[in-house]
C-alpha cells in the first residue's frame, strides 16, 4: 500500500514507478494500492487512467480494509467514480 497523501507533484516519472512497482508485484502474486491521492496528484492519476489499473483509495485504513484478499472483492476504485463515499473522483481526498 502507498499512502500518497503527502505528494503534492506527480508527472509521468511517477506514473511509470506505480505502473513498474504494480506489474512486478503482480507478477509474484502481490498487489498494489493507493491511498490518500489528492488534488493535482489525483487528477494526473484520473487523466492517464491509472485509478483503473491500481486500486485506489481515500485513506490508508481503507487500502488495507477494503479487501481482505485482493483477488476476492471488486476493488473500491477501477472507475468507480460513482462510489459517494470513496473520496474518489471529484475532488480532493480527506
Amino acid at each position: 500500500m502507498l499512502d500518497l497523501a503527502g505528494v503534492s507533484f506527480m508527472d509521468s516519472s511517477g506514473i511509470n514507478i506505480l505502473i513498474a512497482a504494480h506489474q512486478a508485484l503482480t507478477e509474484t502474486g502481490g498487489w498494489l494500492r493507493l491511498a490518500g491521492a489528492h488534488g493535482p496528484v489525483l487528477r494526473v492519476m484520473e487523466l492517464v487512467g491509472i485509478d483503473t489499473l491500481i486500486d485506489c483509495h481515500p485513506t490508508p485504513h481503507h487500502a488495507l480494509t477494503d479487501c481482505p484478499l485482493p483477488t476476492a472483492c471488486v476493488p473500491a476504485r477501477r472507475g468507480a467514480a460513482s462510489d459517494p463515499d470513496s473520496g474518489l473522483g471529484a475532488g480532493p481526498v480527506g
